[in-house]
């Protein structure tokens, strides 16, 4: 029988991945290594890092492995493409122009095969170890693990994405997490936040800890930090049309609601009608299927001189050089990585008291900290009144910027963070 083989989380085009390309191509090369022994090839999310497919455009790059890819298919091979919290904009381009088998939401059929191969997979590789860290991939994941008596079952939980549900789909999502974590026989959230949450909506009663600070992968601070980007920052704030005494806030991300992207859009619209140092510096890309912003706020945003819309960027550290603090006004998150690359990058951040946003940001001391969204009906006054004081008071801000990089490096550092995991590894 042929095998069968896995694989998840390439997050191609991360920048927390140097050398893009030569990733991509061992991926290749190991694809090349299997074509003529596979039975299927499951791609289990977030192999790209970031996907955004229009109708008739595509993300750049990545020709090397959707040729493989395509290549594979027409000999036969079935490819099947599950959609991770990653692959925002997946239409039809991945079935129709590389023939992979895709599966978008939960299809009892769908998983019961994948779990019919991770088991066929685990009882003929033994391994020692599963840690999985994706909701649907991380229960199938601990289900087979569990039925193969697998000794060590580890799930990582990076987010809860049953948080932004409701009604029946809340209530089944909810049940999905129950059961990872009772299948797992070691359950780690990547924050207190996500700690918290778990213990108080008894989705797991067992002992939980989280690896140093949290976050799953810290973030290599000699890559980002200010020293890292060639340009001058003066240069960069020039060449994006800013002047030298504005003061600009750069958002990062999907911009749809649950970014609190209208109530930043609403922030600025009024700041900018009395204090026109004030400007926004927007990078990401739209979401126009799920939760996007209302029509006003991406008609001001688009239009308005106080906002330079940049669109979707490889690498936002020039951004960030260039920027006098990060806001990221989010309904909910699991251990943002921006705020930490923001902070590396020496700004302090506006960010909501919400899970792990609160962790990476101590208020005022490397940034300030406004009420959440979902909780305050006056977060967007709130969130005002932290860019008005980011404004106009110059002691306050170069003051919390003085202390970002260093709360960041003293506790994120990616480096630590490997070595805190292979420690647990080492202790199971």
């Amino acid at each position: 029988m042929k095998p069968i083989y896995f694989i998840s989380d390439a997050h191609l085009g991360s920048l927390a991945i140097p050398h893009g390309r030569t990733q991509e191509r061992r991926l290749v090369n190991f694809l090349d290594s299997i074509k003529d022994k596979a039975a299927a090839i499951y791609l289990l999310g977030d192999i790209f890092d970031f996907w955004h497919e229009y109708r008739n455009v595509v993300p750049k790059g990545y020709t090397r492995l959707l040729g493989k890819i395509s290549e594979l298919t027409d000999n036969g091979v079935e490819v099947h493409f599950f959609t991770g919290n990653h692959d925002l904009w997946v239409h039809d381009y991945f079935e129709k122009e590389c023939g992979m088998i895709m599966h978008r939401e939960i299809s009892l059929s769908a998983d019961l095969a994948s779990l019919f191969a991770l088991i066929r997979l685990m009882r003929r590789e033994r391994p020692w170890c599963v840690h999985a860290n994706t909701p649907k991939g991380s229960l199938l994941a601990m289900a087979a693990a569990m039925l193969t008596r697998v000794p060590h079952r580890i799930y990582y939980v990076t987010g809860l994405r049953y948080q932004g549900a409701h009604g029946v789909m809340r209530l089944l999502l909810m049940t999905m997490e129950r059961l990872t974590c009772l299948m797992a026989n070691k359950v780690i959230p990547e924050g207190e936040g996500v700690k918290r949450t778990l213990q108080r909506d008894h989705i797991t009663h067992r002992s939980l800890s989280v690896i140093r600070y949290g976050n799953i992968n810290g973030i290599d601070s000699a890559r980002f930090s200010p020293e890292a980007v060639a340009e001058s920052r003066e240069k960069l704030r020039a060449q994006y049309g800013f002047g030298p005494d504005d003061i600009v806030f750069i958002f990062i991300g999907r911009i749809c609601r649950d970014k609190g992207v209208d109530e930043l859009a609403a922030a600025v619209r009024d700041i900018t009608a009395g204090e026109k140092r004030c400007r926004l510096l927007l990078v990401g890309s739209f979401e126009d299927r799920q939760n996007p912003v209302s029509a006003d706020s991406r008609a001001f945003l688009l239009s308005s001189p106080a906002v330079t819309y940049v669109g979707q960027q490889e690498d936002v550290r020039p951004f960030l050089k260039a920027a006098d603090a990060l806001v990221l006004p989010s309904y909910r998150e699991g251990f943002p990585n921006v705020v930490l690359q923001g902070g590396a990058m020496g700004l302090p951040c506006i960010v909501t008291d919400i899970n792990g946003c609160n962790e990476e940001i101590a208020d005022h001391v490397n940034g300030l900290i406004v009420p959440a969204p979902l909780e305050s009906p006056d977060m967007e006054q709130r969130l005002r009144e932290a860019m008005l004081t980011l404004t106009r008071d110059k002691a306050l801000r170069l003051r919390l910027a003085s202390q970002a990089r260093d709360m960041v490096t003293s506790r994120y550092e990616q480096k630590d963070v490997w070595e805190a995991l292979l420690a647990m590894y080492r202790s199971l």
